[in-house]
């Protein structure tokens, strides 16, 4: 079973959403403290992520600047601290600690002020989430986590087209509709949880969107009936005997809840419509990554990608999500990994995989196809890889053998990347090592020799292929370009 939400002891109540002006007053006055990814960063010297663990915020805590609008700032929206109400007053000047206060997004007392709420600054969004969620202890199942990787992840493998209508399933804070209502007319966002949706809600009036909407329901029963030109799903997919935090645990057997979403979708999908989800799966130690995930979407009316991140044993499984533990309860985590051991044992799981899903809704011909991949990185946004990847396998598909390939106009990606290794041979620089990579994109790199760099460097969209390459490299630079055409290093040119 999911999450016992009923039940649940988190002693924070969620934010009331602001007034659009107390929300353009808020938001105006973090961005002229510089309370921006860049700007908190460089005030903690914080690399990557803003992590709110101790041992990270005894760190930031030694950052901060006396008197300094942006110290205060961080010190009660990123590290959960207490600011003096003199300090506090002046760095929210505009926005005023009262009405804050009203909104749950502070607490004022006489020992000082506190935030409410985490707000995390992620591109050009601010997000709201709970204090101290990476430390959350059993009892919370309600807590409603910031931004984490596969919440960004997702984020970076999200065709982003335009959409009339998007929908969320699994919106947690919202991150997913709020960067959806960008490019869609309107976004629906549903949790089950009923604080995710406060949060979401929070965080939309926040960043000033107002063509979002947020329901609180199970899965898709809020929509039912309803089609989508864009889907995306961040679900509970940990493998494990929990239930305990609604955000990760589905409480359902095995991979099975997976499955049925990844199923669920092409239903709610219009045609043309994507699905894009991220999963996690019961992998046998003897099949290919992607074996167990192909029988969900054979038959339902999609094209399919389907993407390998990672594979762990059960092991390095239950200690990673259980590390939340680690550092404040060695007891209590050792015994929670010995449990999810013995459920591993019993279901007889030896190793579990992790990955992404994406569907295109297309009725043929051709026929509907799944292709695999690798999932290295996705650093930047991945939205035109995939969409060449979706229109390579159609085009491939529909054209009549190489003849039709060789006549197609293609040309290297904007964002790929050659770097070239020169050495000396015989006084004279010679190519020793080439790569390609593409620099937005699901993360691929592949070696190239002195011959096949050169045949890509004649790929510039002006010939057709076939003139392109030449009878001389006719057949090394057609099997090339169709490898780099399925992977999405090619695009089409009309």
């Amino acid at each position: 079973m999911a999450a016992d939400l009923s039940s649940a002891t988190t002693d924070q109540t969620a934010p009331q959403t602001p007034s659009p002006g107390l929300a353009e007053a808020f938001r105006r006055l973090l961005g002229e403290a510089n309370f921006t990814i860049e700007g908190v960063r460089e005030l903690l010297h914080a690399e990557s992520e803003l992590s709110s663990a101790p041992d990270r915020v005894a760190i930031y805590e030694r950052r901060l600047k006396p008197g300094d609008d942006l110290s205060t700032l961080a010190r009660l929206f990123l590290l959960g601290g207490t600011a003096s109400q003199a300090d506090a007053e002046r760095a929210l000047r505009r926005a005023g600690l009262a009405a804050l206060e009203e909104s749950r997004i502070l607490d004022v007392t006489e020992r000082g002020v506190r935030a409410l709420v985490r707000i995390v600054p992620h591109g050009e969004l601010l997000i709201g989430c709970d204090l101290n969620h990476e430390v959350e202890g059993p009892g919370d199942p309600r807590v409603v986590t910031g931004i984490n990787g596969p919440a960004i992840l997702l984020a970076a493998l999200t065709i982003r087209r335009r959409a009339g209508h998007a929908l969320d399933v699994g919106t947690g804070n919202g991150i997913q509709s709020l960067l959806a209502a960008k490019h869609s007319e309107r976004v629906t966002g549903l949790d089950i949880n009923p604080r995710a949706i406060a949060f979401a809600r929070f965080n939309a009036a926040l960043n000033g969107i107002g063509n979002v909407q947020f329901e609180v329901g199970d899965l898709f029963a809020p929509v039912s009936g309803h089609r989508f030109d864009l889907i995306v799903c961040n679900p509970p997919y940990v493998i494990s005997p929990e239930s305990s935090f609604a955000y990760r645990d589905s409480g359902e057997q095995r991979d099975s809840l997976c499955r049925r979403i990844t199923g669920l979708i092409p239903d709610y999908l219009n045609e043309g419509g994507y699905g894009q989800l991220l999963v996690s799966w019961v992998k046998e130690p003897d099949e290919d990554e992607a074996a167990a995930v192909r029988p969900w979407v054979e038959g339902r009316g999609c094209d399919a990608w389907l993407l390998h991140y990672r594979t762990e044993d059960p092991l390095t499984h239950a200690a990673k999500w259980n590390q939340p533990f680690s550092a404040s309860a060695a007891a209590v985590f050792a015994q929670n990994v010995d449990a999810w051991l013995d459920y591993y044992r019993r279901e007889g799981i030896q190793e579990i995989a992790f990955g992404a899903i994406s569907l295109h809704r297309r009725q043929g011909p051709p026929a509907n196809w799944t292709v695999t991949g690798e999932l290295r990185s996705a650093d930047g946004s991945a939205s035109d890889q995939a969409q060449r990847v979706f229109d390579a396998q159609d085009v491939l598909r529909q054209s009549d053998g190489d003849q039709a390939f060789l006549a197609l106009r293609l040309r290297l990606a904007p964002e790929h990347r050659q770097d070239q290794v020169l050495k000396v041979h015989d006084g004279r620089w010679q190519l020793a090592e080439a790569t390609l990579r593409l620099e937005q994109g699901v993360g691929f790199t592949g070696t190239l020799d002195e011959r096949t760099a050169a045949i890509l460097a004649r790929l510039d969209g002006s010939r057709p292929l076939r003139e392109s390459l030449g009878p001389e490299d006719l057949e090394l630079g057609l099997q090339v370009a169709r490898r780099l055409f399925e992977l999405g290093f090619l695009e089409r040119l009309a």
